[in-house]
């Protein structure tokens, strides 16, 4: 089994996030993706601003209700502490032992930022990755084995954006599902003055 991994804040997800995995399962032939809601992200660990784990998560599975083939992985929110790649890895190793494959799909800044991460050698060793471009990051010319580049547009937007357009009110079906929509204006996710 070919399985896709896309980890991240998701505050909130995003049709940017359900490009990534649906054009990674056409291109790579990947028989399903698991979203990964991270419970700290390492990045975010000191900002107070995260929307709380169990709204994040809950806003993935309705993002993702209508595809069989997705499914939400809970590892990272029952871990307690930072959420750290590897970790999530080993624990994806002990279910899917070769010869399954995992695939970690990400931003040409995640892989540019590798090095940066917790046991980035392991990383690559537990796992292929799918790389997609992004107009601030150049790609290298050329991609070191087990690392692939998507073909897919530049999707530019970021959940920083989305929060500050749900705060002013404004339109922003074009980027979120509905279902996650009405999730967010029912439970106020991001009303008060979070950043």
């Amino acid at each position: 089994m070919r399985i896709g991994i896309l980890g991240g804040s998701f505050d909130p997800i995003h049709q940017g996030h359900l490009t990534l995995a649906r054009e990674s399962m056409k291109q790579f032939k990947l028989d399903k993706v698991l979203f990964i809601p991270a419970s700290v992200p390492p990045h975010k660990k000191n900002d107070a601003f995260v929307t709380p784990a169990p709204s994040r998560a809950r806003m993935t599975e309705l993002a993702i209700v209508e595809e069989p083939r997705w499914e939400v992985c809970d590892f990272e929110l029952r871990r307690p502490g930072v959420s750290y790649t590897v970790d999530t890895l080993r624990e994806l190793r002990k279910i899917y032992p070769p010869p399954h494959e995992l695939f970690f799909i990400a931003g040409a800044d995640s892989l540019q930022d590798l090095a940066k991460w917790k046991d980035p050698e392991e990383i690559l060793k537990l796992s292929e990755w799918i790389v997609a471009p992004r107009d601030s990051v150049p790609f290298p010319p050329s991609l070191p084995g087990g690392i692939h580049r998507l073909n897919i547009p530049l999707v530019e937007i970021s959940a920083t954006e989305l929060r500050d357009k749900i705060r002013r009110a404004e339109d922003v079906s074009h980027w979120i599902p509905e279902r996650v929509a009405r999730y967010i204006q029912e439970r106020n996710v991001y009303s008060g003055s979070k950043k």
